[in-house]
């Protein structure tokens, strides 16, 4: 029996989504548990009824999207955050989920769990929608300034992350650059390339340029956090005004509005192959631990499926399987 612990007041509208995900993924498998862990000011906001398999754990304290991750640590350690990653670090629980403050939740991991032996910094690993279904972004925000042998391990985390949980035999990984030629791209890139293939890294095929990440090229492509994370709000942002100038332009005249919906069903489909919310969340991966985060705005079936996503990373034991790797690594 796995056993998750979900943060109760980490999303834009906590606690509804988080209670919302936890009983519809209890309804829909048997083999888990939760700890729910809620502020107190949240208590009455719960339902009457809560399934057996879901207990409720009370907090003091609530961490903000405007709390700095440092502070948060030092005057926030009786909140759902502080106190949820404690259980997963007491071996209570195996799986953490929080849509909360991505900064707050890697200190809190990091100050309880640790990381896994070998590896220099964690990585957020981001899932983007390709032509050859999902691809494996990593890392987009975890780390601002990186060195080549981060990148490195960044890669292998992905590339175990990819194989497992992704379902994709032969991985490939690929460095962003300017170019795909050996001699573009600046010293860091360059530097990683070469440790890349100084350690035979499987997969590793080397670099790719933007304009191709989304056309699947590569199923695991390695950046440093400034770089990722500036990657993955431009895509949300691109992806939120395709869709609304798409509308402005159907709303304009009645042939766009029959166009809409003769093109129904293919829309429907476009923007199921774009949710992230089908996979819930972003893994916290290099962390001695199974951390999933999600996004602020996450809704209930999100919540939902990171719980699951947890359970399959802990199934499939990526954490050892990176660790065995990165310890055999040359820097």
């Amino acid at each position: 029996m796995h056993r998750v612990v979900v943060d109760g007041a980490g999303s834009e509208r906590h606690p509804l989504p988080e209670i919302e995900g936890c009983i519809k993924a209890v309804q829909e498998r048997q083999d888990f548990e939760i700890f729910l862990v809620i502020s107190k000011k949240d208590k009455g906001k719960l339902p009457s009824k809560i399934p057996s398999r879901i207990e409720i754990v009370e907090a003091e304290q609530k961490v903000t999207f405007m709390d700095k991750p440092s502070q948060a640590l030092v005057s926030k350690k009786n909140s759902t955050l502080s106190v949820g990653m404690q259980i997963l670090a007491n071996k209570e629980a195996d799986i953490f989920v929080s849509a909360g403050n991505t900064g707050a939740v890697m200190a809190f991991a990091l100050k309880y769990l640790g990381r896994l032996k070998g590896v220099k910094r964690p990585s957020i690993c981001a899932l983007f929608p390709s032509l050859k279904g999902f691809v494996a972004v990593l890392d987009v925000g975890a780390n601002v300034d990186s060195k080549p042998l981060y990148l490195v391990q960044f890669g292998i985390m992905g590339y175990f992350f990819t194989k497992h949980i992704l379902n994709k035999q032969q991985p490939k990984i690929a460095l962003l650059s300017i170019g795909e030629e050996e001699i573009k791209g600046n010293e860091l890139v360059l530097k990683a390339k070469e440790l890349f293939e100084e350690n035979n890294i499987p997969g590793f095929v080397g670099f790719i340029e933007g304009k191709d990440i989304l056309k699947g090229y590569a199923d695991v492509v390695v950046m440093d956090g400034f770089v990722g994370n500036s990657l993955l709000k431009f895509a949300e942002g691109t992806i939120e005004v395709t869709f609304r100038l798409l509308r402005e332009e159907i709303d304009k005249s009645l042939r766009g509005k029959i166009g809409a919906f003769l093109l129904k069903d293919s829309l429907k489909s476009l923007l199921n192959r774009l949710d992230y919310e089908s996979f819930g969340g972003a893994p916290l991966l290099g962390i001695n631990g199974n951390v999933i985060i999600c996004h602020g705005r996450s809704s209930a079936k999100a919540i939902k499926n990171a719980i699951f996503e947890g359970i399959k990373l802990r199934k499939e034991n990526v954490n050892q399987k990176i660790e065995q790797s990165i310890m055999n690594l040359k820097d």
